[in-house]
Order: C-alpha cells, then structure tokens, then sequence
C-alpha cells in the first residue's frame, strides 16, 4: 500500500507543469504520454512521459500522443523532446526512425508520421511530414537529429503557424534549402556546348579567303529553392515548417528504429527554447493573476475543455464563455449546445453585451459623482463608520494618553440598560 502511494505521489508531481507558462489556466493541458491510445510502445518510468519502441512484425511504426488536446485559446503552445536512444537505426532513403509533431484529433492513433493531416519532423533526413493531394509527402527542413538532442515543436495559433527547434535553436529553413539548392545544382550542371559556326567564303579575283569564325555557348541549369508546405506552403520563411495549421491537435511522437527511446516536457522542466517571447505582451503576468480568484471544479473544468472544441464547431462564431454557458444549460451535452447556440447565441450574445455596456456607464457614473462630492466615496465611508464605532465604544485613547473617553461613555451606556 505505501509502496502504490509513492508511485500516485512521483505521478503525481510527473504532470505538475511547473514551467509551463499556461499552468494557472483552468483548463485541460498536456501533461503526459496517453497509456491507452499508444500503439506499439512501452512506457518507462512513473510519470508516462518517457517511452520505447519495440519493433515487431506486426508494429512497423509506434506512435503515442498526449493525454490532453491542445487548448486552441491559447496564443502559442510549444513542447519538447529528449532523444535518450536512437535504436537501430535504419539508414535506407524512407527511413525516419524518430519524428516529433502534431496528431490532428478525430483520427486513430497509427500511421506514419504525416498520414491523416498530421504534421511532423523527423531525425533520419531532416524532413517535414505533411498530408498533401491525399497522400502523405515529406520534404527537406531541417537538420538530423540524434542522440542527446533535444527537439522542440512550436504551433503558433494567432498566426497559424508551425515551426521545430533543436536544442533550443530555430531550424534556419533558409541555410538548410540554399544547402540543399547548391548540392542540387552541382549534380545537375550540363556540360557546355560548343558550336561552330562557319561563315560564307568570299571571292575576289585576285585571291579566294574562307574566314572561320566560332561562337562558344554555355548552358546551365541549376536547381530552384525548395519550398516549404503550409499544406504546402509556396513561400520560404527563416524557420515555419507548416502555414495554415488549423484544427485540434495531441503533441505526439512516432517511432520505426527498434529500442528508439524518448522522454518529453510538457512544462514539468525548464525548456531548452524559451517560446514566452512569443506571447502577447503581459500574457503571463495576466494568467498569474486569476489564481486570484476562486478554483473551479473539476467538472468546470472538464466543460471549459469542451467549450473549446464547442468553439471551433461553430466557427469562432461565439467566444468560449457563452459556448461554457450554452453547456451548462444544456448539461454538458455539445450537440444540445450547439443548436442552443444557433437558436439562442445571438440573443444571449447581446443580452451580455447590453450589461456589460450598462455596467460600465454605472461605473462610470459613479466615479463622476463621487469626484462632484455628490456620492460619498464607500471606503472612506466605512472608515467614518469603523471610526464612530470605535469611539463609541471607547476604546481610542484621547491625545494625552489617558483613557477617559472610555470612562465616560461606558457610564452612559450602563444608564441606557438600567433604564
């Protein structure tokens, strides 16, 4: 029994995201490796955030992915990845070995990386992995990775944009693709071609001279740039791999070289890409300070996480406290939800507008009175009021120490009663 409470406890303490600037939110984060949609994989540890693949004739590829979707409320979402062991590592040309990326929710759990639009980047090539004409495609992005290294996936959600470091460093998309340009262009350089032309001869009476003249032509063909998918993307950016990320997604990570083992962060440690940069200015001095103010319940919070997916089904249309609202009405059911949106959202939507608006014009209101001196200022009032009190009772002392406000009035007080 002591022995199951540790391991509750080390788990425990294993999804605490004490780096995560999102740890104040009440709403779900990742947190940890999902045990059960994991397919092909072995997890290490007590904190489901360290796994193994075992490759074996039926489990060609294992994949896992995270407990929790990413909140789409949040401005950017960023997660890493630690390569503990590469495996046996496959050096064939569709090799990946190790990828790292988003899992777009609403599919099962398998595949290779980029199957059912899904966005990933992988160790063997450096490649990117992306759904693209139905099929999956992969191409050049960035560096290796190996052991030791750690990878991070970045999502940018205001700009819907995706992007991968390496040991705390952006991928530089450019080096790497004039790289790529220049090796491609020494391969494929035609040879030059000579032509000669010879012109016409000319006669004279006396004397009969050919003159030759000859043209050399060179050409060459070099190759072009690669560009980056958005889905794909047609233009090339210092370090987004992906344009037009849209939907709900899971952090997950895929693995084909037999004993390959990773551990990721999900905030649980310092990240070696510090991604707060990103974020709007104030973002986290803002979070921090709704800690101020009462906890939800887990059932609250159960239904903000759905609020957020409830806010995607309807297009944006309505923000994530009427869609909260629209669920508690409708007991947390998200299709009841969303056709109380549709029937009523509008109309709520102004019924909150039209009291926050005559809310602040009160506010307002009073501030202007209480400057003309026509309201008195309710601090100060209850100051005036805890001070009659105060005195009433006798308990100031007057200015020589003495105590004799007391004396007098507690006389009075005792003449009150007798009466």
């Amino acid at each position: 029994m002591q022995e199951d409470t540790i391991r509750f406890q080390r788990r425990h303490k294993g999804v605490e995201l004490s780096y995560s600037p999102f740890r104040h939110l009440e709403v779900h984060l990742p947190s940890a490796f999902d045990i059960g949609s994991a397919r092909a994989i072995n997890f290490i540890g007590d904190f489901n955030n360290a796994v193994v693949y075992n490759r074996t004739r039926d489990a060609s590829v294992g994949v896992v992915r995270s407990n929790f979707l990413i909140p789409n409320s949040l401005p950017v979402y960023y997660f890493e990845m630690k390569v503990l062991d590469e495996g046996v590592v496959r050096s064939d040309s569709n090799a990946f070995n190790i990828a790292i990326g988003l899992f777009r929710s609403g599919f099962a759990l398998k595949g290779f990386p980029g199957t059912y639009n899904s966005y990933a980047f992988s160790a063997q090539n450096g490649e990117t992995h992306f759904t693209a004409n139905s099929r999956t495609s992969r191409q050049k992005y960035g560096p290796n990775f190996k052991k030791g290294d750690v990878v991070g996936c970045c999502w940018n959600l205001r700009k819907n944009s995706l992007f991968f470091t390496v040991n705390g460093k952006l991928v530089d998309v450019v080096a790497v693709a004039v790289a790529a340009a220049s090796a491609a262009s020494a391969t494929s350089t035609t040879a030059t071609t000579t032509t000669a032309t010879t012109t016409a001869t000319t006669t004279t009476t006396t004397t009969t001279t050919t003159t030759a003249t000859t043209t050399t032509t060179a050409t060459t063909t070099t190759a072009s740039t690669p560009t980056l998918p958005s889905t794909p993307s047609k233009s090339v950016s210092t370090s987004v791999a992906f344009e037009n990320v849209n939907g709900r997604f899971y952090p997950a990570v895929w693995m084909e070289a037999d004993g390959a083992t990773v551990s990721v962060n999900f905030g649980q440690e310092p990240f070696a890409y510090d991604f707060t940069t990103l974020l709007p200015s104030g973002y986290v001095a803002q979070s921090a300070s709704k800690t101020q103010k009462p906890a939800r319940s887990a059932a609250e919070i159960r239904r903000r996480t759905v609020a957020e997916e409830l806010v995607l089904m309807m297009g944006g249309t309505f923000p994530i406290e009427m869609c909260e609202i629209a669920l508690e009405r409708c007991g947390d059911d998200m299709q009841l939800a969303a056709n109380w949106l549709i029937e009523n959202g509008y109309l709520e939507y102004e019924r909150m507008a039209s009291e926050t608006i005559r809310a602040s014009q009160i506010q307002e209101e009073e501030r202007k009175l209480k400057l003309a001196g026509a309201l008195q200022d309710d601090s100060k009032a209850d100051s005036d009021d805890e001070a009659d009190i105060t005195d009433w009772l006798g308990v100031a002392a007057g200015e020589d120490g003495d105590r004799r406000g007391g004396v007098h009035r507690r006389p009075q007080a005792a003449d009150l009663l007798d009466d």
